[in-house]
């Protein structure tokens, strides 16, 4: 049974707001509460909310802004899908449990939310374990600007060269994002960094390279509030050097090497990485990454 407010009150009157706009409004009561909610446009966020308009009914004003939040709301479950791509970018292939116990949460959930990725090809099962998928490789490198496609068979040659995997890395915000790489089929044992891969700046040779790029002031900066005195030593120290080694700082067992980058006007850098036990031959590769980083700042 519906439930309709007093036969004298059923139409609200108009409201005059304060720039003598008349603004019409449309109520629907609740059976349960009492209250009505009003579909107004952005204007009506000029009144107060809970105006009583209607007796014996409280109405509620929505604000645009309020409705935004609340589509993001019922957007949880495309929010949990994009968060299992992103955890998969960062951290490689998973099984479902990892997933679940990374994002907090349920297998039946993550399960689901798998299965709907690997359908659209998001996602990819290899062994029982979840990998980035064809789709977002393809969708990747639509998205890149074409200096990072012609940078690639340049990548392919040197990591064949030195046997390694190659890495181009720009600054997004804090982070160092791999925007492209290849990587050597020399050894069955070899480190990779998928496209999209992030970690803060100041993090592993590839971020503290571009900080290296950049003016002393900015890449202080970026280091963040709760760097200290010795970490800024160990900045200048790389910025003479013109190079930065890292090891176990991203990945246990993994070392890198990485230069300072300019390319499609981004700062960046450009890297190799190899796992611990090949990690003496790096700093001998430093001259073939300075000729490359050239070849891609010309590009």
């Amino acid at each position: 049974m519906n439930v309709r407010p007093p036969d004298d009150s059923r139409h609200a009157p108009p409201i005059n707001n304060p720039r003598g706009t008349v603004v019409s409004t449309c109520c629907s009561r609740s059976r349960v509460t009492g209250t009505a909610t009003i579909c107004r446009s952005p204007l009506l966020e000029e009144f107060p909310d809970n105006r009583v308009l209607l007796p014996g009914i409280r109405c509620t004003v929505r604000s645009s802004r309020s409705l935004e939040e609340h589509s993001v709301e019922i957007a949880q479950t495309a929010d949990h899908a994009l968060r299992i791509l992103l955890t998969l970018g960062e951290g490689g292939p998973q099984t479902v449990g990892e997933l679940a116990g990374r994002l907090s949460l349920g297998r039946t959930v993550t399960r689901r939310l798998v299965a709907t990725l690997q359908q659209r090809g998001f996602v990819s099962l290899e062994a029982g374990r979840v990998a980035v998928g064809p789709a977002v490789h393809a969708i990747a490198a639509r998205a890149l600007p074409e200096v990072y496609r012609e940078a690639q068979p340049l990548l392919a040659d040197l990591a064949r060269q030195v046997g390694e995997t190659v890495v181009v890395s720009v600054l997004n915000g804090m982070d160092s994002v791999v925007v492209a790489s290849a990587t050597a089929a020399t050894h069955p044992l070899r480190i990779d960094y998928p496209t999209g891969f992030r970690h803060p700046v100041g993090v592993g040779a590839a971020g503290r390279a571009i900080l290296v790029g950049l003016p002393e002031e900015r890449a202080v900066a970026l280091l963040g509030p709760d760097s200290t005195s010795e970490d800024r030593r160990a900045f200048r120290a790389e910025r003479d050097r013109g190079h930065v080694l890292s090891h176990d700082e991203l990945r246990l067992g993994a070392s890198g090497i990485a230069v300072p980058l300019k390319i499609a006007q981004r700062s960046g850098s450009l890297s190799i990485v190899a796992p611990a036990a090949r990690s003496a031959s790096l700093e001998g590769h430093v001259e073939e990454l300075c000729s490359l980083a050239r070849r891609l700042a010309a590009l």
